[in-house]
């Protein structure tokens, strides 16, 4: 069964001064893409909310240990800073369990 999360972050420290579309800003999307892959993450939706001042993103993955592997991978990495991270529950979910 797979595991779906949420992901709340600031941009890393490999983007901030890297502007995008330049080879390095290009490198660092590359990277972080091939760390999703090689998890097998999927980032179902991912925004920037401006109330939080954070990147948010819900992803899927395998399970548990592939989630966080990919995370400690993107953070080792620089590509993501100050995560925070946790099981995502749909509204759905969360009323059929009050019922």
């Amino acid at each position: 069964m797979s595991y779906t999360y949420l992901n709340l972050s600031d941009i890393g420290p490999r983007f901030k001064d890297t502007p995008v579309g330049t080879d390095e800003g290009n490198a660092a999307m590359g990277e972080l893409l091939q760390v999703y892959a090689e998890c097998g993450v999927e980032a179902v939706s991912t925004g920037w909310s401006g109330a939080l001042g954070k990147f948010v993103s819900i992803q899927t993955a395998p399970d548990v240990e592939s989630a966080t592997r990919c995370q400690v991978a993107l953070t080792n990495a620089g590509l993501v800073d100050n995560l925070i991270t946790g099981p995502y529950t749909s509204l759905e979910d969360v009323i059929a369990m009050q019922m």
